[in-house]
């Protein structure tokens, strides 16, 4: 359950991050604030002293299964103190794509030089079933230096040929979410609300559009291990509704290959 608490100032104080016994003038709080790490959360700015803090933790955690957390916050603009809680798995994304399990920013020297390289940090909770936190980066992290290459990938000649079909218009989603981004960022920076609400709405319904693309090519392919395979790396955080409707397609072999077990065991857990 994520609930954004409004706290008190003295409540603020009682949090790890807090600055215990230390006299703070509120209007050097404001005035500070924009010298530390900023912190997005949906489309809100805050201020979060110990955010490379956060996300050593974070990358040193098993977010996938799960992470939870409290963090104080500061608005950026005010200097007002808030806090943000958050239970449960994490999904995190650098650069717009996903960190698995097999991730490489386990050590304290590899998420250094990634926290050296963070242009941006956001808490996304109004997307996705689960909360996803991205961060984006200067140039220099390429896709194939994020996760260890997997050795579990589907096989056989059709799956692949599949796979690159499904990738061609994948690519081009990928492509619209990360131009809405920009969009959305600059009318951000102009203070233009109007715009930067179409924008998020924009962005809302193409991801919903992926998500649905996905699912539809899954059960146009149901004979086919990339069906299960499609549901569960790519919308196994969707509703229960949606990937029912693709297990309800796979054929019986499909149901007892590798992948056709994973994501009915998935299902089986969500619905528990």
């Amino acid at each position: 359950m994520k609930n954004f608490i409004f706290s008190s100032f003295l409540f603020f104080l009682s949090f790890a991050f807090g600055q215990q016994g230390t006299s703070i003038d509120l209007d050097e709080v404001v005035n500070s604030a924009v010298a530390i790490p900023k912190i997005y959360l949906n489309d809100n700015i805050y201020s979060f002293r110990e955010r490379d803090a956060f996300i050593k933790k974070l990358f040193r955690s098993a977010f996938w299964r799960e992470f939870n957390f409290i963090i104080p916050l500061e608005d950026y603009k005010t200097g007002k103190l808030h806090s943000f809680q958050s239970e449960g798995p994490l999904r995190v994304f650098i650069n717009d794509n996903e960190l698995t399990e097999k991730h490489l920013f386990k050590n304290f020297i590899s998420i250094r030089e990634l926290t050296q390289k963070i242009e941006k940090v956001e808490i996304r909770t109004d997307q996705l079933t689960i909360s996803a936190i991205v961060i984006n980066t200067q140039l220099g992290l390429e896709n194939n230096s994020l996760n260890k290459k997997r050795s579990y990938t589907i096989k056989g000649k059709k799956n692949r040929e599949l796979m690159i079909e499904y990738q061609k218009l994948e690519n081009q989603f990928k492509l619209k979410i990360q131009q809405l981004k920009i969009k959305k960022k600059y009318a951000e920076e102009n203070d233009n609300i109007i715009k930067m609400d179409s924008f998020q709405n924009q962005l809302k319904r193409t991801l919903l559009l992926s998500y649905l693309y996905t699912a539809n090519f899954a059960i146009s392919n149901s004979n086919y291990e990339i069906a299960p395979y499609l549901a569960y790396t790519k919308i196994s955080d969707a509703n229960i509704s949606l990937l029912d409707s693709v297990a309800l397609k796979l054929s019986p072999k499909v149901k007892k290959s590798k992948y056709g077990k994973k994501f009915l065991a998935l299902l089986r857990s969500k619905k528990n």
